[in-house]
């Protein structure tokens, strides 16, 4: 297959975390709270697809780059489960 087809996951994941950093949720005190929130989610969002793409393109070690991109994924699911508006 076309080694583009590979940067989709990747470049949807990463717009999706761009995505937390521009979108407002008003003003009060528990928007401060949802902004650190989506902060810390688009981050570790970004450095999840940056660990598979350099693990995918053997950049990294095969392991590290697994347990890294599989890691921060599922660090994404529990701020998921904890997450309060």
């Amino acid at each position: 297959t076309h080694p583009g087809w590979g940067l989709i996951f990747p470049v949807l994941a990463v717009s999706a975390a761009a995505m937390l950093f521009l979108h407002k949720h008003g003003d009060g005190p528990s928007a401060d709270k949802i902004y650190r929130h989506h902060v810390i989610m688009a981050v570790a969002g970004i450095l999840a697809m940056v660990a598979k793409v350099l693990g995918d393109a053997k950049l990294l070690p095969a392991k590290v780059g697994g347990y890294a991109w599989s890691a921060l994924m599922m660090f994404i699911g529990f701020m998921l489960l904890i997450y309060t508006e």
